[in-house]
């Protein structure tokens, strides 16, 4: 009986360590997803306290663009939706019509630059970028496209960097026809890279990255906004305050239409010089 009752208490006591370790196990589990979620609410305060409702500084001047591939005659495309470039822009009226004027700021020499891509075939994978100086000598790439739709950005790998205070020509485009390239899809639009002035750079000095977002969109410069946005979103995907901030982004610089699709993807491509 002695040791009956010695066996019934050795597996009480077993069954007891392995339920407590089983519920240090969940507690443990439940812990760190609190302080997950801690750490994603504290994220979102910076973001939000950094973000006083202030919308993106639109540019004051620009230069007439085409941002978007839709009306194009002779195109050999079928896309269903438009490629886009995405500069901040506006509409200057002239005597005959409406002209889109934009210009994209940036204070970087080799600054991203961020276009909208559409659903493309499986066979249709390469864009053109060509980037023209004031003597209209262009340096052009190749990128190649791995997941469409979604927002592209790429950092080219200038041979002759941007220089301070002049405006630079761009186009892109879709290759679709290789016999002639009239016919793919194309934009194209301005950029600038400017000076800062002292008062900015030592605000911008030892700043956060979400200060650093409040200080350039304040100052409408555009490259350096949006993409530190992107990064902040690639390092907290499921944050929904960073999304919303890159929305109320995009339908400040006026592209509500793409601001409003639902999970929409970002990444940055890798150049190819040519």
């Amino acid at each position: 009986m002695q040791k009956l009752n010695l066996a019934l208490a050795a597996i009480l006591v077993v069954s007891l360590v392995s339920h407590t370790m089983e519920a240090k196990a969940q507690l443990n589990q439940y812990l760190i997803s609190k302080i997950e979620s801690f750490h994603l609410f504290v994220d979102s305060l910076k973001i939000l306290a950094s973000s006083p409702g202030k919308k993106f500084t639109l540019p004051n001047r620009g230069r007439p663009s085409r941002l978007s591939s839709t009306g194009r005659r002779g195109r050999c495309s079928d896309l269903k939706e438009p490629f886009i470039a995405l500069i901040p822009h506006f509409l200057e009226q002239t005597q005959d019509e409406n002209v889109v004027s934009a210009l994209g700021k940036t204070a970087q020499s080799e600054p991203v630059f961020w276009f909208y891509v559409p659903k493309l075939p499986q066979d249709v994978r390469k864009l053109e970028f060509r980037l023209l100086n004031e003597n209209k000598e262009a340096q052009k790439y190749i990128l190649n496209l791995t997941d469409t739709p979604g927002i592209v950005g790429f950092r080219p790998s200038l041979h002759q960097k941007l220089k301070l205070n002049q405006q630079y020509h761009f186009t892109a485009s879709i290759i679709y026809c290789d016999s002639d390239i009239s016919k793919n899809p194309t934009v194209d639009s301005w950029v600038e890279r400017v000076t800062l002035g002292d008062s900015l750079e030592n605000q911008l000095r030892g700043a956060t990255a979400e200060k650093r977002i409040e200080l350039y969109s304040k100052n409408g410069i555009w490259h350096e906004t949006l993409t530190l946005l992107v990064e902040k979103h690639q390092e907290n995907p499921n944050n929904p305050m960073i999304n919303d901030q890159l929305v109320s982004l995009l339908k400040d610089a006026g592209f509500e239409n793409i601001a409003n699709k639902t999970n929409i993807k970002y990444y940055i491509l890798s150049t190819q010089n040519n």
